[in-house]
């Protein structure tokens, strides 16, 4: 006669594995990675956002450079230049092969059109001021407002290569103008030179006022000189 054996706890608890040997430690301890934070990416922005084309052309239209108007509106010198090579290199594309700008480089032709035009808005405003100058009810202000812009204008029939001007203190309103022509500065300057020599502030040996050529003469050659 057999009897059924109860199971104790002993028997029904499993036994313990044997620790894995070095080869099996892969196949039983899941290999936990640790991951990786994303990296941020440097470098230029891809997109032009809003607020930097505004601020850019804003400060184009005041008059400052391209390069003043990057650093003010947060971006690179090379970044916004390189933005508006984009924007010609796809203007001439459309003017060659006709049709509208790509979706993609839209953006980069518009910032250059933009920037163009407040440069342009900046030397018309220039040009009104300087034109309210030239029509001025003082006749100094008047009359050298048009001497300058004639010079800049046209500087092979009006610019003065003979004279200089020499703005000296005085009535800011009204300065002192100085105008001498080459003959009168070499005289000048001999005549202080002589001054200088008379009143033994520096030695007569090493000046020779004689010796400046006036301007009708021709330079003299240097011994050897072919």
């Amino acid at each position: 006669m057999t009897t059924d054996r109860k199971a104790t706890p002993e028997r029904a608890r499993k036994a313990p594995k044997a620790p894995a040997r070095s080869g099996e430690l892969g196949k039983v301890l899941p290999v936990v990675r640790r991951r990786e934070k994303p990296r941020k990416r440097g470098g230029r922005p891809s997109i032009i956002e809003p607020a930097v084309v505004e601020a850019i052309v804003r400060t184009v239209r005041l008059g400052n450079y391209r390069d003043t108007a990057a650093v003010y509106a947060g971006i690179g010198k090379r970044t916004l230049y390189t933005w508006l090579a984009r924007g010609r290199a796809e203007r001439e594309r459309v003017d060659r092969e006709g049709g509208k700008a790509s979706e993609l480089e839209l953006p980069y032709v518009e910032l250059l059109s933009a920037i163009e035009h407040a440069e342009a808005e900046a030397v018309t405003f220039a040009a009104a001021r300087y034109r309210q100058l030239m029509e001025s009810e003082d006749e100094m202000v008047a009359e050298r407002a048009v001497r300058n812009f004639l010079e800049r204008k046209d500087p092979a029939g009006w610019a003065r290569i003979d004279r200089h001007e020499v703005m000296v203190g005085g009535d800011p309103g009204r300065p002192l103008e100085v105008s001498l022509t080459i003959k009168e500065q070499r005289d000048r300057a001999a005549a202080i030179l002589t001054e200088l020599v008379a009143a033994n502030a520096i030695d007569a040996a090493i000046v020779d006022v004689a010796a400046l050529p006036s301007p009708e003469e021709k330079p003299r050659k240097r011994k050897g000189a072919a």
